[in-house]
């Protein structure tokens, strides 16, 4: 060390492999910095930002489970190759290493900083301007999302065109604009919308819905408030979105519809799925494409 308190470049000290790797995994590329390659590191991490915005971007195009589970692997993969890499760089220089001028305590502190605050930036990009996943809390989409799902959606699909009547889209909830709710596009702009003893009618004519669940049947015990509903004609720019579990969802027959602007995107792919017990994974549904 220097009279200074800065590294001496003639000092070697090992540098330790398992600490160039676990300094990558959490603010690449401080593991590179940390072993003397700084641009190697952000060349390395440029790369790795690329090929995941890529692999996420086909993700939510995926049909199937073995594309998505594939590409995620993928993912998963160039994440953790950028911390190998420095790795393998630490152990092949062994015990030769000489400390550079930036091989201080407080440039990494400053730096984890820097990159942390650079990758929340970036995440924030991701989910604002491309993909958003969201976790679903309730039984509204029964069958087509359960409670516990976790799902992904595509936030580019609707600069290119409008929603279309089936979409499952995410969007700002109209009687509280805090909450994110997700339905199903069932009336389109300018239509005329009735619900007639729980069939949808879409101008004069009954709508096929194989996707819908009811809890009460036609004429049981148990009758829904949205039995029943209008006739109703959807404005210009705005959409009728109803819950798939029609008998359980709070929806557009309760608090009218959606304008265009405050539907956020479709949702893709469900990511993870949570069973009723909190360590019980539903496996079968990783990688399911919502339809």
């Amino acid at each position: 060390m220097s009279s200074e308190g800065l590294p001496d470049s003639s000092v070697v000290k090992a540098r330790r492999p398992w600490m160039a790797a676990l300094a990558n995994l959490f603010a690449p590329p401080l593991g590179h910095i940390y072993i003397g390659k700084p641009f190697r590191g952000v060349v390395a991490v440029a790369l790795n930002l690329i090929v995941g915005l890529a692999i996420v971007f086909l993700s939510l195009r995926a049909t199937g489970r073995f594309p998505f589970v594939l590409l995620m692997c993928l993912l998963l993969f160039a994440y953790a190759a950028v911390a190998a890499d420095a790795y393998i760089i630490a152990r092949r220089a062994g015990s030769s290493f000489q400390l550079k001028p930036y091989n201080r305590w407080y440039d990494y502190l400053g730096l984890l900083i820097v990159f942390s605050l650079g990758g929340e930036a970036t995440r924030s990009l991701i989910r604002s301007e491309i993909a958003q996943a969201y976790k679903v809390p309730s039984e509204a989409m029964v069958p087509t999302l359960l409670a516990g799902d976790h799902i992904l959606t595509d936030k580019t699909i609707y600069r290119s065109r409008s929603p279309e009547r089936f979409d499952v889209v995410v969007f700002e909830y109209p009687e509280d604009p805090q909450k994110t709710f997700v339905k199903r596009v069932v009336g389109l702009p300018g239509e005329t919308i009735e619900v007639r003893n729980k069939k949808v009618w879409i101008n004069g004519s009954q709508l096929q819905e194989p996707y819908v669940r009811f809890a009460a049947s036609v004429g049981g015990l148990r009758v829904s408030p949205g039995d029943s509903f209008g006739p109703f004609r959807i404005p210009e720019r705005s959409y009728f979105l109803l819950g798939d579990n029609r008998d359980k969802s709070y929806d557009s027959r309760f608090w009218g519809p959606v304008v265009r602007e405050k539907i956020w995107g479709r949702v893709c792919v469900i990511y993870f799925s949570w069973g009723s017990d909190r360590f019980s994974v539903r496996w079968d549904r990783i990688g399911a494409t919502v339809k």
